[in-house]
């Protein structure tokens, strides 16, 4: 089979679609990791939860979004005596770190976690200063 020009014009325009459409997945998240940052900065200023721990009902402040850096991961097995198992790559994965209102704790665990449905975003708004 020999590849025409208009076939080659075809795949360079869906190509190019394409591109369009990872671009703006990716401004989309730069934007929700943005809004998440600022609403965070303002509650940690305001001593203020943002999130509310569906299951536990405990109040924590999203400090931030950041990265984890490791080589490894190990898995627990679900047998406790066992070694632990290394698992897939998390490297440079994107995490939530959040503080307990209640004991001042820090947490972090990955953003998809966070952010499927285990926490209530309270919409923390920022004060009027007059």
């Amino acid at each position: 089979m020999q590849v025409s020009d208009e076939m080659v014009e075809a795949a360079a325009q869906t190509l190019s679609h394409l591109d369009e459409s990872f671009a703006a997945i990716a401004k989309t998240r730069q934007l929700e990791l943005m809004r998440q940052a600022l609403t965070a900065a303002i509650a940690a200023q305001a001593g203020m939860a943002t999130h509310r721990h569906k299951k536990r009902g405990s109040d924590y402040v999203l400090m931030g979004v950041g990265k984890i850096q490791t080589e490894t991961w190990l898995e627990p097995s679900g047998d406790r005596t066992e070694a632990p198992a290394v698992g897939a790559s998390v490297d440079m994965r994107d995490v939530a770190l959040y503080r307990s209102v209640d004991d001042g704790a820090l947490w972090v665990r990955p953003i998809e976690e966070f952010n499927d449905g285990r926490f209530i975003e309270l919409g923390v708004k920022p004060q009027s200063s007059v």
